[in-house]
């Protein structure tokens, strides 16, 4: 597995099928926050982001390499969001 590592400052990042990402893991630092949002309907309910705030980890796995993560956005809100993920 290969990993990709970052400090989210800004703006937000998509995670689609096409980029692989096989594990997630969104950190917010001390002061910081950002939102999570998926892009699928359920039972006629939209998503909508959820915060998560310094002190919350967020870690999410696809069930399979050959079924990658799919339709998920992570965007800043405010400070440093440390981001891994892995492929």
């Amino acid at each position: 597995m290969n990993f990709f590592t970052s400090t989210l400052t800004s703006g937000s990042i998509n995670i689609s099928t096409a980029n692989g990402v096989s594990q997630l893991t969104v950190a917010p630092r001390t002061g910081s926050s950002c939102t999570i949002r998926g892009n699928m309907t359920f039972q006629g309910n939209q998503s909508i982001a959820i915060p998560i705030a310094a002190g919350e980890t967020f870690v999410i796995s696809a069930a399979s390499p050959s079924s990658p993560i799919d339709g998920f956005t992570i965007t800043w809100v405010s400070g440093g969001i440390d981001i891994m993920m892995g492929f």
